[in-house]
Order: C-alpha cells, then sequence, then structure tokens
C-alpha cells in the first residue's frame, strides 16, 4: 500500500507497552511496525521488537529512551535515504498505545482527572451531551488538544511546582493547588509530551476501546442480574442462589451460550467472597468476541414476567445499545474501509452513546471515546490514508507479547532481552518467508443470515422478520430515543406513568 502517494515513503507505528513474563515481573516491550509494507498490517510477525528492559513502562529509563526515540525520528525524518538509485524517506505516523500509556508520555494527568481525555477537551460536567461534536472548528463541542497550550500549561505547572518546594505546605496540599491550576486552565496537561510534537499522531487504538466497551455492557448486565434476583447480602455462595432468578440465569447463559468460562470463574469467586466493592474483570478480544455473537442470551436471563415497563425500558435499551456497539466495533476494528463505512460508523457510534447517555446514563470514558473520538479518529485517517482506524489496533502488538513470552521461556531474568532480540531477528528477519495470512474473526456472527435468528443474532420464529425483544413496542421506542437524541414520546409517556 502506497496511500496513493509517491512509493518508498515508509509510514511508521511505534509504540510500547507491557511485555508479558509474569503478574510481579515488570518487562516493558517497544515495537515499530510499517503501515504500508507487509501483507498483514495486525499480525504480529508485521511488529518488530525494537528495545525492551525489566522496568514497567513509567520508568525513568523508558522515559528517557521515549525522549531519545523522538529525537532520532525527528532527524530520520528529515533525510532523505537513497537505496538502489530510489529515494527513500521514513515518517512517523501512529503511536498505537492503550490510554494509559498514552496520558502518560502526552505528560497529561491520569484519565481520572476532570477532563479524562487524551483526545479532547471533553470533562465530566458535559461528557453526557448527545448531540455534541468533536473536532477542530469553534462550533464544535469539544475541540482536540492544541500542542503550543499543551506547552504552555506545561511551563506554567513548572514554575507554579518551583513556588511551591519553597513553601512548608504539606506534600497533599501541594498536589491539590497543582491539580486545582491544571483544571482551571481547562487542561490535563502537567508535563511535556515526552512524544513532543508527535502527540497529533496519538489516536483512539480499536482493541482496547471495544474490550472496554464490552466490559462495560457487561457490569450493566451483571448489577442488574443481582438487583433483579433480590439475592440477600447472607448468601455467599453460588449454589444456595435460587434457580429461577435473573443472576442464576445469567451464570448459565454466561456457561453454556456465551461459553466464557474464565471470566465465570471470577463471578463466581467475586460473589462467593461477598460482592465486596465493583466487579472488576479486564476483558480481552476473546470476552469481546464471544460478548458480541451471544450478547442477546444474557440479556434475555435478565427477563422476567413480572417487569415493570421502566425495567423492560431499561432492558431493551441494554440490548439496543449493545447492537449498536457490535455493529461499531466491527467497522472501527476494521483497517479496509470505504467511505459508506465511515459513515456508518458514525451513525452506530452516535446511536450507542445516545442510549447510553440518555436511558441508561452511565457515560464513562469509554462510551465517550467510542460516542465521539474512534469516529472523529477514523474519519481522519479515512481522509488522508484511504484506511480506517484498524491501522492503529494493538492486536498485533499482543500477539507479538505472547511470542515474545515463548521467545523468553529458556532465558533467566539477566539473558532474557538477549535471547528475546536473538530469537526475533532469526524468526522477523533472517528466516523471513512469505506467510499468506487472513483474519477470520469477526463481531458479526454468521447465524444472521439463518432464518431462525433474528440480526441481534437471538433465535426467532422462521416466518417472522425479528424476534420478540426487536419487535416489542418499547424496544421500538429506545430505537427512536437513538436517533431523535432525546427520550421519544413514547418514552416519555411511559415514564410519566411510573412516575404518577
Amino acid at each position: 500500500m502506497c496511500f496513493s502517494e509517491v512509493k518508498y515513503h515508509f509510514r511508521v507505528a511505534c509504540g510500547a507497552d507491557g511485555a508479558p513474563f509474569g503478574k510481579d515481573d515488570e518487562a516493558t516491550a517497544w515495537l515499530v511496525s510499517f503501515l504500508n509494507s507487509g501483507t498483514h498490517i495486525g499480525s504480529e510477525k508485521e511488529n518488530y521488537l525494537l528495545a525492551g528492559a525489566n522496568c514497567s513502562e513509567s520508568h525513568v529509563v523508558m522515559q528517557r529512551f521515549a525522549k531519545r526515540l523522538i529525537h532520532s525520528f525527528q532527524s530520520i525524518e528529515r533525510e532523505t535515504f537513497f537505496v538502489r538509485g530510489f529515494s527513500v524517506k521514513f515518517s512517523l505516523e501512529l503511536l498505537p498505545s492503550d490510554m494509559k500509556f498514552l496520558a502518560s508520555y502526552c505528560g497529561e494527568l491520569s484519565n481520572a482527572a476532570h477532563y479524562f481525555s487524551s483526545f479532547g477537551d471533553v470533562n465530566e460536567n458535559n461528557k453526557h451531551i448527545t448531540n455534541g461534536s468533536l473536532g477542530p472548528m469553534p462550533e464544535d463541542t469539544w475541540h482536540p488538544w492544541v500542542y503550543a497550550e499543551r506547552l504552555e500549561v506545561a511551563a506554567q505547572v513548572k514554575q507554579l511546582k518551583e513556588n511551591l518546594s519553597k513553601t512548608s505546605l504539606a506534600e497533599s496540599t501541594k498536589r491539590k493547588k497543582v491539580l486545582d491550576f491544571i483544571r482551571s486552565k481547562n487542561s490535563r496537561q502537567e508535563f511535556e509530551p515526552l512524544f513532543g510534537p508527535y502527540v497529533k499522531v496519538g489516536f483512539s487504538e480499536p482493541l482496547h476501546n471495544s474490550n472496554n466497551a464490552w466490559q462495560f455492557i457487561h457490569s450493566i448486565i451483571l448489577v442488574m442480574s443481582i438487583e433483579k434476583s433480590n439475592i440477600p447480602t447472607s448468601c455467599k455462595d453460588c449454589i444456595d442462589v435460587p434457580e429461577g432468578c435473573s443472576f442464576a440465569k445469567y451464570l448459565t447463559a454466561l456457561k453454556t451460550e456465551v461459553k466464557a468460562g474464565r471470566l465465570l470463574k471470577k463471578v463466581k469467586k467475586w460473589f462467593n467472597s461477598g460482592r465486596k466493592g465493583n466487579f472488576e474483570y479486564r476483558f480481552t478480544g476473546k470476552e469481546s468476541k464471544k460478548f458480541s455473537h451471544k450478547f442477546m442470551y444474557l440479556v434475555a436471563a435478565l427477563e422476567s414476567e413480572d417487569d415493570t415497563p421502566d425495567t423492560q425500558m431499561r432492558l431493551y435499551a441494554v440490548a439496543y445499545c449493545t447492537l449498536e456497539l457490535r455493529g461499531a466495533a466491527s467497522l472501527f476494528s476494521r483497517a479496509i474501509v470505504t467511505k459508506k463505512d465511515v459513515t456508518e460508523l458514525q451513525e452506530h457510534c452516535q446511536r450507542f452513546f445516545n442510549v447510553v447517555s440518555t436511558l441508561l446514563q452511565r457515560v464513562n470514558p469509554t462510551v465517550w471515546t467510542v460516542g465521539y473520538a474512534i469516529p472523529y479518529h477514523t474519519k481522519l485517517l479515512f481522509d488522508k490514508y484511504q484506511l480506517g482506524l484498524g491501522i492503529n489496533s494493538m492486536q498485533g502488538r499482543e500477539a507479538k507479547h505472547v511470542r515474545l513470552q515463548q521467545y523468553a521461556r529458556h532465558a533467566s531474568l539477566t539473558t532474557r532481552w538477549e535471547t528475546v532480540l536473538k530469537h526475533d531477528f532469526v524468526s522477523n528477519i533472517w528466516l523471513r518467508k512469505a506467510d499468506p495470512h487472513q483474519c477470520t474473526d469477526q463481531y458479526i456472527p454468521g447465524c444472521i443470515h439463518n432464518d431462525s435468528f433474528c440480526f441481534c443474532a437471538f433465535p426467532k420464529q422462521p416466518n417472522v422478520e425479528k424476534c420478540r425483544f426487536c419487535s416489542s413496542d418499547i424496544y421500538q421506542e429506545v430505537v427512536r430515543t437513538a436517533v431523535l437524541r432525546d427520550l421519544s414520546d413514547g418514552l416519555r409517556s411511559l415514564l410519566s406513568v411510573v412516575a404518577e
């Protein structure tokens, strides 16, 4: 792929992530790939190990390495190399990374800050807006961070810290003053970006955002299943849960239909431990694919005959926003897209966000990112390269980490990276051979083409168009709400009756 430009201009993607050498064994791997070279962008074979260290990605050594790396990229971009009579150029185009890494290396506060996003000036007060937009124009609701303003705020914060260091205030008080100052500047910038001007190529990443979004959906379903079951706090064993309750049916669906065994074990362990705190489980691509194919079975597990209209409304809202998430994830995970796909993605993301904000009222950073940042970044990449957000995916890099773990299996701590680098060079460069690869994974299941299944992948009667969920009147009102970006007349009437 040449991105419709002159040949021999190589577009580089570079980033770092924790290497999987064990739960308590911190390590970081820097990987580099070429967007317009190779036959499979998302494969681990197209991601090359640049550097590795036995420390976390936030360690000062890794920060210094990042600064040096950016300086090297800037020098390389200014040069033109002549190879066999051809003019060859390189440019750093993408920084594939998760939100934590991106925020850290952009010199920002964590995603728990009032201004929580690395992609725009959205904050906790306006994150729920359903008719907003992200873009550089004055009329847009939210705007991408401007690099010059980042540097200005970072310099002011540095000066403030120097002034505070001369006082006898407690460290907690000093920190609060710094945080309050950054917020007063309508910013989240604390330090000068380690990535320098390359912060502009840090886009939302498909794999982690998809996993986080499905994790968010699961948390809603889990909470609803427990609330509807009225399980007493004294019950601390899943075996004692009544068979006919929603939580029991949810566990059964998770085991027999979704077949997410690892997640099921974690849920049972959390329940048996007394349900202390919120359930926490980090979704992987494996769980996300399973949920995208079978989510309606979990929704059906929450259904009961004595549901009130407002309970039905919440249930159908979960079903519809999950259907829209499936459609969005199937599009923003692709590297090859069309202009029509970009438009459809915008619609899927907007309807997903509208339902979550209006009916579920649980907007978090992931929901906002899926609703606004992902379609905006997809359009930017399509306009520039005629490709989708899938070129920024961490999928190939996550697969590469598994390979690194295999390389280091018989190495000691001190010889680990020497061994890994040798294996990587021999496997990916010296012995490189043609290895055709075609990804067969998909978010939308094939069963929807069968007359026995609805488009949501839930069983239906062969002679009808939709299943009992998608054909219900309340579900159709949820759909209208998603399109209108506000409560439909039908839902307003329903909620007013419930209130009375």
